[in-house]
């Protein structure tokens, strides 16, 4: 499920490919299309252009309004449509989809991503990309989009950190203001500061994070802080996420249900009693 402001321009492309009008017919002479002929369909229909079509109509809504807390336009999910024809082209389409590298830019911030991309759909990525594209064009100050920034890396981790595909995270922020003041904040222990506050965030947020092949941050961090953070995200996990994700959800279980929980408690402890 993604983002769809607009009427998928493939919804009737097996109409469009059939001589009989019959969906049946259509469906067979689309499979009858040689593969690579198939896959630029496929590329085609999957691309994440509602999400960035999104993110460029909010960025539009911000840039004209003098409320510098407008909420995100209103987002209708749909499956895409060529997903629906049939259990044969979606087993071949769902790879070039979660190959698919979603772009997540500045504008999204004010929204939940929960909204705008099926939380299943994004732990099956492979490559996703947060920047702050659209940032420079904005009249809030810096801050509030660097707050912005960190909130959406903080909502991407939290919808990742249980299971995840990636390949490849990039995480870009480019604020020549935010880089200066950082680039002082951060090597003084006991300075109180709001960006800086956030920057800790957006790093517990990301450590999270395991087990990705690539990883590039473009931000301003101390040199300890980046390496330690890379390395904590491309290795792999420790402590309670470290446990298989069948042990994890059975403790998520059981401490969802106290009842559960307590019975579980006494059949240990039974077990266990002299």
């Amino acid at each position: 499920m993604v983002a769809d402001n607009n009427e998928d321009p493939l919804i009737n492309t097996m109409d469009l490919l059939s001589i009989d009008g019959s969906t049946t017919s259509s469906t067979s002479q689309f499979r009858d299309l040689p593969k690579e002929l198939r896959f630029m369909v496929y590329e085609y229909a999957l691309s994440f252009d509602s999400i960035d079509k999104y993110h460029s109509d909010y960025l539009e809504l911000l840039c004209t309004t003098a409320n510098e807390r407008e909420p995100p336009p209103k987002v209708n999910m749909a499956c895409p449509s060529i997903l629906l024809v049939s259990k044969d082209i979606t087993e071949e389409a769902i790879p070039i989809l979660h190959a698919t590298p979603l772009h997540l830019s500045f504008g999204v911030f004010r929204g939940e991503l929960e909204n705008l991309i099926s939380p299943t759909l994004l732990q099956n990525l492979r490559y996703v990309h947060l920047s702050d594209s659209g940032v420079h064009h904005l009249n809030p100050p810096p801050h509030d989009c660097f707050v912005g920034f960190c909130f959406v890396a903080g909502q991407l981790a939290s919808l990742l950190r249980s299971r995840h595909s990636l390949k490849t995270l990039t995480v870009t922020y480019n604020s020549a203001y935010i880089a200066l003041h950082l680039r002082d904040c951060l090597n003084v222990i006991d300075r109180a500061c709001g960006i800086k506050s956030w920057t800790h965030n957006l790093v517990r947020a990301l450590r999270q994070l395991h087990d990705i092949n690539k990883v590039s941050l473009d931000v301003e961090l101390t040199k300890e802080m980046r390496q330690e953070l890379v390395e904590d995200m491309q290795g792999p996990a420790q402590g309670f996420f470290a446990l298989p994700l069948s042990v994890r959800q059975k403790i998520y279980s059981y401490a969802a249900d106290p009842n559960e929980s307590i019975s579980a408690l006494q059949r240990v402890t039974k077990e266990l009693a002299l």
